[in-house]
């Protein structure tokens, strides 16, 4: 998608505090439309200069659209705007930032610790519950949990005990692809991301994939997406769940809980689970982060709620667009396929 060329908008500390989505919590930092070119701080523009949709229009759309088709919402905004526009409702300020070298330097240049904003809505809820807010938080304890949390699930080298029977899960996944069971891919990569989770958080599998399935685990599959689709409704809305209890508020709050009871379930009953992987279960998040002794049980609970709902979400997210611009794109395919057969000679 080519960038137009729009008005360079600086933004600097002012404007860290942006409701909705906090962007950026450092002194100065200026976004452009090529992230190699050097503007003078002096010469950074007000948030009005930033280009959008008036509050009004958003509202209009808000209200006839909602949220599901806020990426096509987007796509337009970025087509008449630029790389660089914001989206003001009452009470909701984001701005948007499209250009991937900007991106790069957002994050790079974020303040310590990360500053999450409304972002996650679940924060709150978190702390009503007496638990620790871990990867909801925006303090130190986000930092902790985040360390204790990273260095076993994110590297290679600390997936590849579990390469073997994700490459089961992929199998299952495709057998229902080929036997017409469950048509609807949206489902079936659901459960795969569920199910890829679960090996990697307690070492076991769920058997979403299968034949017959854990309930349990189809039951938190439909919290965590009833939970984002709600805590989106609440980012890009009118803020009235913070007077009162709305009904999106209530369901986000219905969705956590049933997460909270379902991780629960899942770690007493790790090793009972119908399809024990004794050989995994040394290797897996919820018993390393036990075996260290660094961090309290209520922790470790919290940590895994939130690593196996954000790894639902977003797995499931990555592999449907994924697959959605493979199939615009057949040339691309074609040099995937191309590099799986060269590397896999066969296999």
């Amino acid at each position: 998608m080519s960038l137009m060329t729009k008005t360079r908008v600086a933004l600097q500390s002012p404007f860290w505090r942006l409701k909705g989505m906090q962007l950026m919590r450092f002194e100065s930092f200026s976004v452009t439309k090529r992230s190699h070119e050097q503007m003078n701080p002096s010469t950074a523009l007000p948030f009005d200069a930033i280009p959008g949709p008036t509050p009004l229009e958003n509202i209009v759309r808000y209200i006839w659209g909602g949220v599901r088709d806020y990426h096509v919402f987007l796509e337009k905004n970025f087509q008449k705007y630029g790389p660089i526009f914001k989206y003001v409702m009452p009470g909701v300020n984001v701005v948007h930032v499209c250009d991937p070298n900007d991106i790069e330097r957002v994050f790079r240049n974020e303040g310590y610790p990360a500053s999450r904003g409304d972002l996650l809505k679940s924060a709150t809820y978190y702390r009503e519950k007496g638990l620790p807010t871990s990867f909801s938080g925006q303090d130190e304890s986000w930092h902790v949990h985040r360390s204790a949390f990273a260095p076993k699930l994110l590297p290679p080298r600390a997936l590849k005990p579990f390469f073997a029977e994700q490459c089961n899960v992929a199998d299952d996944t495709i057998v229902n692809f080929k036997d017409g069971r469950n048509p609807d891919i949206s489902d079936q990569l659901a459960k795969l991301a569920m199910e890829n989770m679960a090996v990697k958080i307690f070492g076991v599998r769920l058997g979403l994939t299968g034949a017959s399935p854990d309930p349990n685990a189809r039951e938190f599959t439909d919290a965590v997406f009833g939970h984002f689709t709600a805590q989106s409704k609440l980012l890009f809305s009118i803020p009235f769940h913070e007077y009162f209890k709305t009904p999106t508020l209530k369901e986000l709050h219905r969705c956590l809980d049933k997460e909270f009871e379902m991780t629960d379930h899942f770690i007493k009953n790790a090793s009972q689970m119908r399809t024990p992987l004794p050989a995994l279960a040394s290797k897996c998040l919820v018993h390393r982060l036990a075996e260290e002794d660094k961090i309290s049980p209520e922790e470790i609970f919290i940590i895994s709620e939130s690593a196996l709902s954000g790894g639902v979400h977003t797995t499931f997210s990555s592999l449907i667009i994924l697959l959605h611009a493979l199939g615009k794109q057949p040339e691309a395919q074609q040099k995937i396929y191309d590099e799986i057969q060269r590397v896999l000679q066969g296999k």
